[in-house]
């Protein structure tokens, strides 16, 4: 069972990246209620909503379909789709790729391509980068893989945060509200990690 205070994380963060416009098409208020129905039922597991293309293992998605490890999502132009695995609950948007771990254990997530919100259950989870490999635990995050860098904003919580290019410059982070996001740029010979903003 989630607590109270977790619930509360999660409709903060919802909320808050709601106002700065990173729902998009589908509507706030169906957004939170999707991620806040995972708290109390089992049956709200699978994809959630869906605004345009999905294919999943190269077999176009539906609203009420499971998600399990090993599928690879892909939305495309002008989609997004929210979907909701165990206690995680996820937003993709629009010409993005991700690909779950082979098994629920492994608790890994290869965000290829694109744009997705998370919001993480308790248990450890490594979501993968083209520029870094991030250990994350009961917390959300933003990420937008782009071509040359990654911007990654760590919600609330902390974030164990291993550059690809550069193992030694691993960086715990800490956030409470969004106070933390960052690039993490594809090392070139003298590119380095900036902060955001």
């Amino acid at each position: 069972m989630i607590s109270t205070a977790d619930q509360q994380r999660r409709r903060s963060l919802l909320y808050a990246l709601s106002g700065v416009g990173l729902l998009g098409s589908i509507s706030e208020s169906s957004v939170i209620r999707t991620v806040l129905a995972a708290d109390n039922s089992i049956a709200a597991q699978g994809i959630r909503r869906l605004s345009g293309n999905l294919v999943i293992n190269g077999t176009a998605g539906h609203e009420g379909m499971l998600v399990r490890p090993g599928d690879t999502l892909v939305t495309g132009a002008a989609s997004a789709v929210v979907y909701v695995i165990g206690q995680d609950a996820f937003m993709q948007r629009a010409q993005t790729t991700v690909s779950l771990g082979d098994s629920a254990a492994q608790g890994v997530l290869r965000v290829v391509s694109g744009k997705l919100l998370s919001v993480f259950g308790k248990g450890g989870k490594n979501i993968v980068t083209p520029t870094a490999t991030i250990g994350i635990r009961g917390s959300g995050c933003y990420i937008e893989v782009e071509a040359k860098r990654v911007y990654f904003c760590l919600c609330y919580g902390e974030a164990d945060l291993v550059p690809t290019s550069a193992p030694a410059e691993r960086k715990l982070i800490r956030a409470s509200h969004h106070d933390h996001p960052l690039y993490i740029h594809i090392r070139h010979e003298n590119a380095e990690n900036d902060g955001a903003g």
